[in-house]
């Protein structure tokens, strides 16, 4: 079963990409204050970063799906170790898939460590 999710709250960000003046900016960004505060949401409509699992370890809630790439494996490890680079710590593969030689490849000339690493799969 999985516990409490961390969630992040819902940054204030410009509502439109038009050269607006600071002012309208901040106008825009009390009026969606206000309708959060009046119309908060409950915490489960939030997407959570990671979920924590019963022994103690967060598994984040977004990962890098894996599949066999039209040239081969060769595309699938490029993309795992590129998406560790950028900030991935969970690989999702398969059996099936044929690629988990690729993912562990990827993994170790990545440079992540691989206590920082989940790999799920697929029986």
């Amino acid at each position: 079963m999985l516990g409490e999710a961390e969630v992040d709250p819902l940054p204030l960000v410009p509502l439109s990409t038009s050269t607006e003046t600071d002012e309208g900016l901040v106008a825009q960004n009390l009026k969606l204050l206000l309708v959060l505060i009046i119309f908060e949401p409950p915490n489960s409509m939030y997407l959570p970063r990671s979920f924590n699992l019963t022994n103690g370890q967060n598994i984040p809630a977004v990962g890098l799906g894996t599949f066999q790439g039209n040239e081969g494996n060769t595309k699938v490890k490029e993309a795992v170790k590129r998406a560790l680079q950028l900030g991935y710590r969970h690989i999702d593969g398969a059996t099936a898939y044929g690629n988990e030689k690729e993912i562990g490849e990827a993994i170790r000339e990545s440079g992540v460590p691989r206590e920082e690493i989940f790999v799920t799969t697929k029986l």
